[in-house]
């Protein structure tokens, strides 16, 4: 829900939830890309990405930034 000037709550509309899943979806493939170029301007193999320390620290910061984006969209002013 977002908050409006007069501090009534009220649902995110149809197109607002479509504009976040999009914005989302960019921004994952962003952070995707920028991943895969500090690895080769490193000179780390990609395969360490497949690590599970790997895979365990990328899924906490994806979850954790998406969570932390949901909740600013929700109770945006």
């Amino acid at each position: 829900m977002h908050n409006s000037q007069s501090g009534v709550k009220r649902q995110i509309t149809e197109e607002e939830q479509v504009g976040l899943h999009k914005k989302a979806r960019e921004e994952k493939i962003t952070f995707a890309k920028d991943t895969v170029h500090a690895f080769v301007e490193a000179n780390i193999p990609l395969q360490k990405l497949d690590h599970l320390s790997m895979r365990t620290w990328l899924n906490k910061i994806v979850h954790k930034h998406r969570h932390c984006e949901i909740l600013s969209a929700t109770f945006e002013r």
